[in-house]
């Protein structure tokens, strides 16, 4: 044993292979890194995305409606409407949507938003669109300059009757998207991600930074060779990610 050993360190040295332990070794470990970056950054994007499209729900509504739809889903928000800026604020963070005086369902409507913290032109701003059906449900087109990330959003307004309180409102999402992501948060230094839904995403506007069902096809470059990762969405909380000819499942 101790030969064989020696024999597999004399061999890392001359071919310049890395020998890991055996309980330490992951192979998916990689993939798993790139994917995490990826569903940050999306889940943030689809939260806001949710946000602005309950507030389309708010700014359409008469004044009678308005109170209701504010305790359904901005109970704890202070909203302010102006001619044209409309700030959605939760305690320091200022949600800033310009609608140009128009409902998304106008004609021709396009809205533009970001956070007063972010120091951003106009042009740099995500913007979104409605696309009405005469069947089925509308759809809505967003797209972030930054990645140039092009979503399709399908939005589904549920509501369950809780047994022993009031009725739970909430939106769900159905996303289908590609782009690039640039940031990077973890050790790995995998630059730009592209990114593509193989299967609509869902998300649960109660669920931060989660997605319930879908699945993603990811590129990146490490060690200027570019890999691939599937990451399927299995259950809450939890996917199945596939990098190179190995496959696990991982919470996040």
């Amino acid at each position: 044993m101790k030969r064989a050993l020696i024999w597999l360190a004399a061999t890392a040295a001359l071919t310049g292979c890395k020998i890991h332990e055996a309980e330490d070794f992951d192979p998916t470990r990689e993939g798993f890194y790139i994917f995490r970056e990826a569903n940050r950054c999306l889940g943030e994007t689809a939260a806001d995305a949710t946000r602005v499209l309950l507030f389309d729900l708010y700014y359409s509504a008469s004044e009678e409606e308005r109170e209701v739809v504010h305790n359904r889903y901005f109970y704890s928000s202070r909203i302010v409407i102006s001619d044209d800026a409309c700030h959605i604020i939760d305690g320091t963070s200022d949600l800033i949507i310009y609608t140009g005086g128009q409902p998304l369902s106008a004609e021709g409507a396009v809205w533009r938003y970001a956070y007063s913290s972010q120091s951003c032109l106009e042009s740099e701003m995500p913007t979104i669109s409605c696309r009405k059906h005469e069947t089925g449900p509308d759809t809505y087109d967003l797209r972030l300059p930054d990645g140039n990330q092009q979503w399709s959003v399908t939005p589904f307004y549920c509501n369950q009757p809780q047994p022993d309180g009031p009725t739970r409102y909430w939106c769900e999402l159905r996303i289908n998207g590609t782009g690039n992501l640039s940031e990077r948060v973890y050790s790995p230094d995998f630059g730009t991600v592209a990114y593509e839904t193989l299967e609509p995403l869902k998300y649960n506007s109660e669920k931060r930074l989660q997605f319930q069902r879908g699945k993603l096809k990811l590129t990146a470059t490490i060690d200027h060779e570019e890999v691939e990762v599937d990451a399927r969405y299995v259950d809450d909380d939890q996917v199945v990610i596939l990098y190179g000819s190995h496959g696990k499942t991982y919470w996040y």
